[in-house]
């Protein structure tokens, strides 16, 4: 959510950006298959950023849509995915920095893209495309922005944190595959405390890790014991 009160939600099968101005609507099981996706109107919606909650639908299906207050659409016409600035493959991660600028992680394009707060193209962050490099990304999937202006990316493919500079200059990365402490399988999303905490959802190891500013593993909540379908988890672990 932005300073104004302005709440931005990415959706899955549908490239644009969409910016509200409510949060509250209504709900139904219609597609969208047929025609365009209007501005409040969502498809496969995947997660709405407000303030400290996260509600989402995942899967690549259109199973309903969202209709609430609809400001404008960001992003190629007609629902289009594309490969251009301000233009989203699949995005499934949005940020604000304090000054309202926003970073989308492009997931299948490979880059978080930076827009101002009036919704034109800034810049990109990383490489552009598919890497295990320094400062390359493999399907980022969440982004937050710690308030000393560093950007943690969830660097999906390659199982790891990527921290930026907001203007894009490689720092460090955080973690690596595994299911060992600090170590991940399928990264999905982060969010940041006030005090610079890092909360990171693991979700092949079914948990979240904590990790303090400079990167170093903190702890874990939840365990790594698969749910069995039809089965509750036990208690003090995870299916995330």
């Amino acid at each position: 959510i932005d300073g104004l009160g302005k709440f931005v939600v990415e959706t899955y099968n549908a490239q644009p950006i969409k910016e509200m101005r409510e949060r509250v609507g209504t709900r139904g099981s219609k597609t969208s298959h047929g025609r365009p996706i209007s501005p409040g109107e969502f498809s496969t919606l995947r997660s709405a950023v407000d303030g400290d909650e996260q509600t989402g639908a995942p899967g690549d299906s259109v199973t309903d849509y969202y209709v609430g207050k609809g400001v404008r659409s960001i992003g190629a016409p007609n629902c289009k995915s594309g490969t251009g600035v301000a233009e989203f493959k699949k995005p499934m991660g949005i940020s604000f920095d304090k000054s309202g600028n926003m970073f989308v992680a492009d997931t299948e394009n490979n880059r978080v893209q930076v827009l101002k707060k009036s919704g034109t193209f800034s810049h990109i962050i990383g490489a552009g495309k598919q890497g295990s490099g320094k400062g390359e990304l493999n399907n980022p999937t969440d982004s937050v922005v710690d308030s000393q202006g560093f950007l943690y990316v969830v660097d999906s493919g390659n199982n790891r944190l990527c921290v930026f500079t907001t203007q894009g200059k490689f720092v460090r990365t955080i973690g690596r595959e595994g299911k060992g402490e600090g170590e991940f399988m399928n990264p999905r999303k982060i969010c940041a405390t006030k005090d610079n905490y890092f909360i990171v959802s693991d979700s092949d190891n079914n948990r979240v890790q904590i990790f303090d500013s400079r990167g170093n593993f903190l702890r874990i909540i939840g365990g790594i014991r698969q749910c069995t379908r039809g089965t509750a988890p036990t208690a003090g672990r995870s299916h995330v």
